[in-house]
């Protein structure tokens, strides 16, 4: 994330004199450090009632679709923040998904890193280490005025960084052929 943030700032100092910038009337700070906040996080701060861990816990911390108490307390406040679609959402993590996409991804001006999102919407991602539900994938939410900029994660690729067969297969000069 650092390196990202250096990154920008250094090419809008090159390009635009300073990190302070002008988008579509809406004025963009891209000095770093830039915020860091997971998507339940945000979503909470618009709905207050949505807590994704607690409600998980009130489900079983299933991160299957399971119909429970958690679930039906997150549709319904979902739609009665006018989420398009909130009642038909299969799982907790879909609806954190739907609610963020909606309600927070529109009003996300400054550079911004979306960490920790949900199992459901993220398969390829690695699930998080210790927070269940919850991928170890980031979203350069530098949804700067509404606009997704760059994503990452940890993939799942069924082999520990280090390991001789990613070595092995990194080191051959044919491996990335096409």
């Amino acid at each position: 994330m650092a390196l990202t943030e250096e990154l920008v700032a250094g090419a809008a100092r090159h390009v635009a004199g300073g990190t302070s910038v002008e988008y579509q009337g809406a004025s963009i700070d891209l000095a770093p450090p830039w915020r860091r906040v997971t998507m339940a996080e945000l979503v909470a701060e618009k709905l207050p009632q949505f807590d994704f861990f607690a409600l998980r816990e009130a489900d079983g911390g299933s991160d299957a679709a399971s119909g429970g108490e958690g679930l039906a307390a997150a549709r319904a406040a979902a739609q009665a923040a006018g989420v398009a679609g909130a009642g038909e959402a299969p799982s907790l993590g879909e609806l954190l998904a739907l609610c963020f996409e909606e309600l927070c991804e529109p009003e996300l001006v400054q550079p911004t890193f979306v960490l920790d999102h949900p199992t459901e919407v993220s398969p390829l991602a690695k699930p998080h280490r210790t927070r269940p539900g919850v991928t170890e994938r980031l979203e350069l939410s530098s949804f700067a005025v509404g606009r997704r900029r760059a994503h990452a994660s940890r993939l799942h690729l069924g082999c520990r960084s280090g390991s001789s067969s990613l070595r092995s297969a990194a080191s051959s000069p044919t491996h990335f052929r096409s």
